[in-house]
């Protein structure tokens, strides 16, 4: 790839995404560019970008790829950034920026092509011997549901094959006998396979970027067990209780699994943390995440800074063990309990904030309202700044849903060691109730 310079940036997302480019981009001395529709137009990331081209609402995905590519062609950018939303999944997005002349900051298309298909990532990872899930071949109908089901036992995940696309499509399966309905909504969007539902493990992530040298580095690691659906809910970094070898074994798959896929750009390989000890592979997940945060504040790294000197023609330049946590790392997103209007947002000196509200703002029930990242040197003093940092939100004057979260970080057990799937859904409470006029957040799919 020839080196090029980047001096004008597009970012193609909305709020506390299209923040998170906004800065890294203009502390790079690089000209921002946002998109807006009429219900934006007062939005902080407008105001905070050099440029804002309008874009009206559309009936589906907002912005679509054509939009994007004519607003950064007119508006004379070198780069498309995607944040973490539907285009940053899209191979067809990726495709048309590229074709258009434009750099693409999110994974190349050769590697969304290659991670598009659950059953090609399940392959490559059989055949370096990764230990993943079991699961079943592609299946079509009920029937192949059930027979599965009942060979192998409950309960499973029933999967899109299909990775890319919008989150809410798998479904649990809790016994063979489960419903034609309720397997047809899943079947309706193409073929999928079933997974066992693993009990009493824990979700972690390794992070992964590949420049265009093919060098793959993992990003240490990072523990993503407390969610609601498919949004975290906290985050740390680097991921408690592991042992040397654990780490080593997991960032030793990740690089290996990136490397077979052909991987470019930022990704983070997902797996299942079981009782005994072992990891079992999930997935790779492409792109940027709202939870990044806990990452690159262990870290001391600017991953989208990082993500524009790679698509400039720069080199990775490091490996895995070079980057070694500075700290302990925690990230707390909270979601609105009630419609409620920001009266203020303050930011303390302390803690990493990203939020997209401004005084005036009216967030509605169920919408994250930003997520704060705490440091410290160990997990415990971490979980002490996380949970005095529910008292004092940085965002003002509207009701939050923090009561599962509370109930985490004031559990005597959770201080002492991380805790598993349905622990955490015990004392969060969200195993036995969704958090209430839930937004889609962005958050991809897992």
């Amino acid at each position: 790839m020839p080196d090029r310079s980047i001096r004008r940036v597009l970012a193609a997302c909305r709020g506390e995404a299209a923040l998170r480019i906004l800065r890294s981009a203009r502390a790079g001395g690089i000209e921002t560019v946002v998109l807006f529709s009429a219900r934006d137009a007062e939005a902080e990331w407008v105001e905070a970008a050099d440029y804002a081209v309008y874009v009206p609402d559309e009936p589906e995905a907002w912005p679509s790829v054509e939009r994007v590519v004519s607003a950064g062609v007119d508006a004379g950018c070198d780069a498309v950034h995607p944040g973490w939303g539907a285009l940053c999944r899209s191979a067809w997005s990726a495709e048309l920026v590229v074709r258009s002349g434009m750099a693409w900051l999110g994974p190349s298309l050769p590697a969304l092509e290659a991670v598009s298909d659950r059953t090609a990532q399940r392959a490559a990872a059989a055949q370096l011997e990764i230990p993943m899930v079991p699961g079943s071949d592609p299946v079509t109908e009920s029937l192949q549901v059930h027979t599965w089901m009942a060979w192998a036992g409950a309960p499973a995940l029933l999967k899109p094959i299909d990775t890319l696309g919008l989150p809410g499509r798998s479904v649990r399966i809790d016994d063979a006998e489960a419903s034609a309905e309720l397997i047809g909504a899943v079947l309706a969007d193409g073929p999928a396979i079933l997974e066992r539902l693993v009990l009493d493990a824990r979700e972690i992530e390794i992070p992964v970027l590949a420049g265009v040298d093919g060098r793959v580095a993992a990003l240490g690691d990072r523990e993503t067990t407390v969610r609601s659906g498919h949004d975290r809910l906290l985050v740390e970094s680097p991921a408690a209780g592991l042992s040397d070898d654990q780490r080593a074994a997991m960032r030793d798959y990740a690089v290996r699994l990136a490397t077979r896929l052909g991987w470019r750009g930022l990704g983070a390989v997902r797996f299942l943390l079981t009782g005994d000890g072992r990891a079992w592979f999930l997935g790779l997940r492409p792109g940027l995440t709202p939870w990044h945060a806990a990452t690159e504040v262990a870290l001391g790294l600017d991953l989208v800074e990082t993500e524009l000197h790679l698509a400039s023609g720069a080199h990775l330049g490091w490996e895995s063990d070079d980057l070694l946590p500075v700290g302990h790392a925690i990230t707390v997103r909270v979601p609105v309990s009630a419609t409620a209007t920001v009266t203020g947002v303050v930011e303390p000196a302390d803690v990493a904030v990203q939020a997209a509200a401004v005084p005036g703002d009216v967030l509605e029930a169920g919408e994250l309202c930003g997520s704060v990242t705490v440091r410290a040197p160990t997990r415990q003093a971490a979980l002490v700044r996380a949970r005095a940092v529910l008292d004092r939100w940085p965002v003002q004057g509207v009701p939050l849903d923090d009561v599962p979260l509370r109930a985490l970080l004031d559990d005597p057990g959770f201080w002492q060691a991380p805790v598993h799937r349905e622990r955490a859904a015990a004392l969060t409470g969200l195993g036995e109730r969704a958090l209430p006029g839930r937004r889609d957040s962005g958050a991809p799919a897992d």
